[in-house]
């Protein structure tokens, strides 16, 4: 049945508990925030643990659920409920990788210009072309250029991923590209290495982003140019803490900044 189908509301409603329950897993048990990145375990229930391919989870409840090594899965870029927002069809790269810049890395991109060509699947120039190819003859536009440059690089690591978030299977998967590239230049060949280049080399720019963004949620606005000093000063403490979520949590309530 469709996603959108009366048979499917179960799933749609466990897709919407799923992030939270995620990130109660990380305050309840006190975990590295660094798990936003990449983790050994999903929090699922009876629907989403066959969505994934895991041991039968029994009743609506949501639970920890161990991973398989080497698992596609981890962290909450690959979260099925992830995969199915940033899903727009072939051109799935570019909005996943714009959900990687606003959510992971919170350098949310401006909307294109009201005059750059539109994405089209049938253009004639893509006859023959494998995806990256077709992205690549689009940023020939210089005005196109300045965002995908950012994006899509990033989201090829998510081709691993179908439209809602399962692991495409068979021939399909042989012709998948999910190589890519990170900010600086260094590339990775799927998305097991992509978050492995992440933790190991922008996990202060994930943590400097989650900082910001629960500022934002816990007082309504965002931190002000003048106070990225203390958004420095608490992805230090939380450095010191080990990335552990309550520390940081505290760390944020309790700042003078915070609380006038």
């Amino acid at each position: 049945p469709s996603y959108r189908s009366a048979a499917n509301a179960y799933f749609r409603s466990s897709l919407r508990r799923e992030g939270g329950e995620f990130f109660q897993e990380l305050v309840r048990r006190d975990r590295s925030a660094l798990t936003i990145i990449d983790s050994d375990f999903v929090i699922v229930n009876d629907r989403l643990s066959t969505h994934y391919g895991l041991p039968l989870v029994r009743g609506g409840d949501f639970r920890v659920v161990s991973l398989p090594k080497d698992s596609p899965y981890g962290g909450v870029a690959t979260l099925a409920s992830v995969m199915t927002t940033t899903d727009h069809g072939m051109f799935r790269p570019i909005y996943r990788g714009d959900w990687v810049q606003k959510n992971l890395f919170n350098r949310p991109l401006p909307p294109p210009p009201s005059d750059v060509p539109e994405l089209v699947p049938n253009d004639p120039r893509f006859k023959g072309k494998s995806l990256q190819q077709q992205l690549a003859l689009h940023q020939e536009h210089a005005k196109c250029a300045v965002c995908h440059v950012r994006l899509d690089p990033l989201g090829y690591a998510f081709q691993e991923f179908d439209a809602i978030g399962r692991v495409v299977q068979g021939p399909a998967a042989k012709t998948l590209q999910t190589n890519g590239s990170l900010p600086n230049g260094e590339r990775y060949a799927n998305v097991r290495e992509f978050r492995s280049i992440m933790l190991e080399r922008y996990r202060d720019d994930v943590i400097r982003g989650l900082i910001s963004k629960l500022i934002t949620y816990g007082r309504g606005r965002e931190p002000s140019l003048g106070e990225r000093e203390w958004v420095e000063r608490l992805l230090v403490r939380a450095r010191q803490t080990d990335y552990r979520m309550r520390p940081l949590l505290l760390s944020i309530v309790e700042s003078p900044e915070f609380l006038h």
